[in-house]
């Protein structure tokens, strides 16, 4: 595994950074848990900071991606990403 994340509790969200170069099915995993551990947070506001990723999608694994996240925090009140400007699918 060639990535790390953390996860940091603030005021009024949660914020989840993943740092290094994970591959499709590892983000997809990752956020599959983070859909089955989050359903105990207090907090219902999460940012997934992805500037840190080296690891470029195409376009098809960025959809991918965001059907993941759509099915897996579903409960979520909201939900934010924030992605480098070089992130542009392919």
């Amino acid at each position: 595994m060639n990535f790390d994340v953390a996860i940091d509790a603030r005021a009024h969200f949660v914020r989840i950074a993943v740092t290094g170069e994970p591959a499709l099915g590892e983000l997809l995993s990752m956020i599959h848990l983070l859909g089955v551990e989050s359903e105990t947070w207090d907090e219902h506001r999460v940012m997934v900071d992805l500037r840190a990723v080296r690891t470029r999608f195409s376009r098809p694994e960025h959809f991918r991606i965001g059907e993941e996240a759509a099915a897996s925090l579903s409960h979520m009140e909201k939900i934010a990403s924030v992605v480098p400007p070089s992130a542009s699918p392919a």
